[in-house]
C-alpha cells in the first residue's frame, strides 16, 4: 500500500476550506483589474446593443470614447468636431483590415476592436475618459446654423413620399453610380478596389477599381450598424444612402463653421465668435455650395469638412504631439480616400504646418516620422493604385468635362479679400497659427493655379475638376476669413454695468445673426425666382432657396419609378430594362435605377447605359400601311433595343407602355427563344413630367 510521505500541512492544503486565507495573498494592482473590466466590456457592450438591436447607439459611444481621449478645446463641441474627423479617418483606414478579416463590416467585430483599440489607447497614454460639457454662446449658433442647413438641403424630400422624392434622391445617374458603391461595399464588406470579383455584378468597373470610396465605405458602415448587419434591398438602399448624403451636407457646415472659429483662436470670443459661427453656416446653408447636393458630389461634400477641419487643426495644433499627429494623420487620410483630387491641397497644408512647427514636430521627430510614413502611405493609396493596377489615366482624368454649377469669380474674390484682411496684419510674424492659415491660402491657391495652366495647355480651356478645386480653395478662404473679426472693435469702449451684462451680450450677439444673414443673402424677401435658360437664381433669390421650393431642380421620373415600385418591378431581383418616355436619356437613368435597386449594375451596365439610343418609343401611332411598317425612327429605337437585348449577358425584362412596341417585342422573342426575353406591357405609366397625384 502506497503511502504519503507529504506533511500533514501539505495534505491540508488540498482540502477545501484550508490552508491560507485568500484575504492574506498579494491584490493584484487596482489597474490590472480596470484594464481587464474595460477590455471585457469593450465587447460586451456590443453585444448586448446587438442583441436588441441597437447598434446604432454603439456609433454615439465611439465617438464620445474618441473625444473622452482627446485633450482638445474645452467645449463638448471643441471635442467633438475633431473627435467625429479623427474617428471618420481611422475608420477609413481601418478598412483596409475589415476588408480581408472574415467578418467584413459585421457591427459586433468592428465595433469591439474599435473600442478594444481605444481602450489600450487610453491604458497606454494613461489618459481617463474626460468630456467636458460646458457649451459657448457660439456653439448653440453653430448648431443652429448646421441644422438649418441640413433642413434647407432635405427640405424637397420632407414633403412627399419615398417614392415621390425620387426626383431629388434619383437625381442623375452620378447618384445612383454612388448609391451603388455604397452599395457594393456594404454587400461585400469593404473596399471593392481589394476584392473586385465579389462586386462585378454590382457595379461597373471603373467605379469599383478606380474611384475614391472613403466616404461609401464610411457611410456603408454606418449602415451595418443602422441596420444590424442586413444589407438593406431595393429602393431602400437609394433612401438610405441619401439620408447619409444630407446628414453628410450638415456636417461639412458644421465643420467649416467649427473650422473657422477655431482658427482664429482663443481670443475669439463673444459677438465675434457669434457672427462667424452664423456668417459662414447660413451662406453655406443657402448659397451656392449647395448645389454640391443636387449635383450629386456627395464625395466632395464630405472631403472638404475633413479639409476644413485640416487647415483649423494645423494653424492651431493640440497642446499635445501626438494630439497633433494622429488628427492631422487622420484627416489626410479621410480626405485622400474621401476625394483623391483634394489630397494635394491638403498635403500642401499639412507641409505648412510641418514647416511653422518645425522646432516643436523636430523634440518629436521619430515619432513625427513614423506618422508621416505610415499616414502618407496609406493617403496615397487612393492616387497610386488605380494607376499602377487598373490602367487609370490621371492626367486625360483631370481635363474631362462635367456639368457644375462654378462658385461664382467675384464670390472667390471676395472671400479671399476677407482671408486677406484678417491675416495680413502686424501680428503675422509673431503668430503661428496666422502663418499657417497664410501659407495654406498661398499654397491652395498655387496647386490650383498649376491645375488652370495644365489644362491649358492639353485641353486649351478650364473644365470640370478645376472647379471643383476652387470649390475647396474657397473652402480655405473661409477658413481663414474668421481671423477679420478678431480687427473688429466695439468702437466706442463702453462696458454695460454688471447687472446688465447678461442683456448686453444677448442683444449684441442677437445684432451679430441678423447682420451675418443680411450679409450672406440667406434670408430672401421676394418670391424664389429661377432662370432655366442660364441655370441661375432671380434676383433676391439664393441658391439655396431654389433647391428648398422643389419642383425647380428636379429628375422628372419620380412619377414613372413610382408606378413601377407600386407595381413590384423595381427591387424584385430580374435585370430589367424599361421604355417609359420618348427621351432615351431618361430611358436609360430609369434602367440604371432598376439596376441599382436590384444590385445588378454591374452585370446589365453596358445595357443600361445604350437605353439612351431608344427613343420615340411612347403613344405609337398605328401604322397606315399594309406590311405594319412603322415610322423609321420609331423602328430604328426597336431595332437599336432589339439589339441591346441580344447583346445581355443574362436574360432580360423589358417593360413598355406602348401596345404596338410591346406588339413588336413579343414577335421579336418569338423570333428569337433563346433569349428567353420577358416583354411587359404596363399600361399607365406615367411619362415626363407626369405629375403627381394631388395629396391632401
Amino acid at each position: 500500500m502506497a503511502v504519503d510521505s507529504r506533511p500533514e500541512a501539505s495534505v491540508a492544503e488540498d482540502r477545501p476550506g484550508s490552508g491560507t486565507p485568500l484575504r492574506s495573498l498579494p491584490r493584484p494592482p487596482r489597474r490590472y483589474a480596470v484594464a481587464v473590466a474595460l477590455l471585457a466590456g469593450a465587447w460586451v457592450l456590443p453585444i448586448l446593443a446587438h442583441l436588441v438591436g441597437l447598434d446604432a447607439l454603439v456609433l454615439v459611444v465611439l465617438l464620445a470614447g474618441t473625444a473622452s481621449l482627446l485633450r482638445t478645446g474645452r467645449t463638448l463641441l471643441d471635442r467633438l468636431v475633431p473627435a467625429a474627423g479623427a474617428l471618420a479617418g481611422l475608420l477609413i483606414a481601418a478598412g483596409l483590415v475589415f476588408s480581408v478579416w472574415p467578418w467584413g463590416l459585421a457591427p459586433v467585430p468592428v465595433a469591439g476592436s474599435t473600442l478594444t483599440v481605444l481602450v489600450l489607447t487610453g491604458l497606454a497614454l494613461g489618459r481617463r475618459p474626460q468630456l467636458p460639457l460646458r457649451l459657448r454662446g457660439s456653439d448653440l449658433i453653430l448648431l443652429a446654423g448646421t441644422a438649418a442647413a441640413g433642413l434647407v438641403v432635405a427640405l424637397p424630400t420632407l414633403r412627399g413620399t419615398p417614392t415621390q422624392d425620387l426626383a431629388y434622391s434619383a437625381i442623375n445617374g452620378d447618384r445612383m453610380r454612388h448609391t451603388t458603391l455604397f452599395d457594393a461595399i456594404g454587400r461585400v464588406g469593404g473596399y471593392t478596389f481589394l476584392d473586385f470579383d465579389r462586386a462585378r455584378s454590382i457595379i461597373d468597373e471603373g467605379t469599383g477599381r478606380t474611384y475614391p470610396s472613403g466616404m461609401h465605405y464610411l457611410y456603408a458602415l454606418i449602415e451595418s450598424f443602422v441596420t444590424g448587419g442586413h444589407p438593406a434591398a431595393g429602393l431602400t438602399v437609394l433612401v438610405h444612402y441619401y439620408r447619409y448624403v444630407l446628414v453628410g451636407y450638415a456636417f461639412f457646415v458644421l465643420a467649416t463653421g467649427w473650422a473657422a472659429r477655431w482658427a482664429a483662436g482663443p481670443r475669439l470670443g463673444g459677438w465675434r465668435a457669434v457672427l462667424v459661427c452664423a456668417a459662414v453656416t447660413a451662406w453655406l446653408g443657402t448659397g451656392v455650395m449647395t448645389t454640391l447636393v443636387w449635383e450629386a458630389f456627395d464625395p466632395e461634400v464630405l472631403a472638404l469638412a475633413f479639409l476644413a477641419l485640416a487647415v483649423a487643426i494645423l494653424a492651431r495644433p493640440p497642446a499635445r504631439v501626438g494630439e497633433q499627429l494622429l488628427l492631422t494623420a487622420a484627416l489626410v487620410v479621410a480626405v485622400g480616400f474621401a476625394y483623391t483630387l483634394f489630397l494635394p491641397l491638403v498635403g500642401v497644408a499639412a507641409l505648412v504646418g510641418m514647416v511653422v512647427y518645425r522646432r516643436r514636430l523636430w523634440r518629436h521627430r521619430w515619432p513625427t516620422l513614423a506618422v508621416l510614413v505610415v499616414a502618407g502611405t496609406v493617403a496615397a493609396l487612393p492616387l497610386v493604385v488605380p494607376p499602377l493596377f487598373f490602367h487609370f489615366n490621371a492626367g486625360k482624368q483631370l481635363t474631362l468635362y462635367g456639368f457644375i454649377v462654378p462658385v461664382p469669380k467675384r464670390t472667390l474674390l471676395f472671400v479671399a479679400a476677407l482671408a486677406a484682411a484678417g491675416l495680413l496684419v502686424p501680428a503675422l510674424r509673431r503668430l503661428p497659427r496666422l502663418q499657417v492659415l497664410a501659407g495654406t491660402a498661398t499654397a491652395v491657391t498655387v496647386v490650383t493655379l498649376l491645375t488652370w495652366l495644365y489644362q491649358k495647355a492639353t485641353v486649351g480651356a478650364t473644365q470640370y475638376y478645376l472647379y471643383k478645386m476652387l470649390q475647396a480653395v474657397l473652402v480655405c478662404y473661409l477658413v481663414a476669413a474668421g481671423t477679420l473679426a478678431l480687427r473688429v472693435r466695439d468702437g466706442s469702449g463702453w462696458r454695460a454695468p454688471a447687472r446688465w451684462r447678461p442683456a448686453a451680450r444677448l442683444l449684441s450677439s442677437a445684432t451679430a445673426v441678423v447682420l451675418a444673414l443680411v450679409l450672406t443673402g440667406a434670408v430672401a424677401f421676394r418670391p424664389v425666382q429661377f432662370r432655366y435658360e442660364d441655370m441661375r437664381p432671380g434676383p433676391d433669390t439664393n441658391w439655396g432657396a431654389v433647391w428648398a421650393k422643389g419642383r425647380l431642380i428636379y429628375g422628372p421620373y419620380a412619377s414613372a419609378l413610382g408606378f413601377l415600385n407600386n407595381a413590384g418591378y423595381l427591387g424584385d431581383g430580374k435585370p430589367t430594362l424599361i421604355v417609359f418616355d420618348g427621351n432615351g436619356l431618361l430611358n436609360a437613368h430609369v434602367s440604371l435605377v432598376a439596376a441599382t435597386a436590384n444590385h445588378q449594375l454591374g452585370l446589365l451596365g453596358t445595357q443600361v447605359y445604350q437605353m439612351d439610343k431608344v427613343n420615340d418609343l411612347v403613344r405609337v401611332r398605328a401604322p397606315g400601311n399594309p406590311d405594319g411598317v412603322l415610322a423609321p425612327r420609331v423602328e430604328a429605337s426597336i431595332a437599336a433595343l432589339e439589339n441591346i437585348v441580344r447583346g445581355a449577358p443574362v436574360p432580360v425584362r423589358v417593360i413598355v407602355s406602348d401596345p404596338l412596341v410591346a406588339q413588336r417585342l413579343r414577335e421579336f422573342a418569338g423570333a428569337e427563344p433563346a433569349l428567353r426575353l420577358d416583354v411587359v406591357y404596363l399600361p399607365g405609366l406615367p411619362t415626363e413630367g407626369a405629375p403627381w397625384p394631388t395629396r391632401r
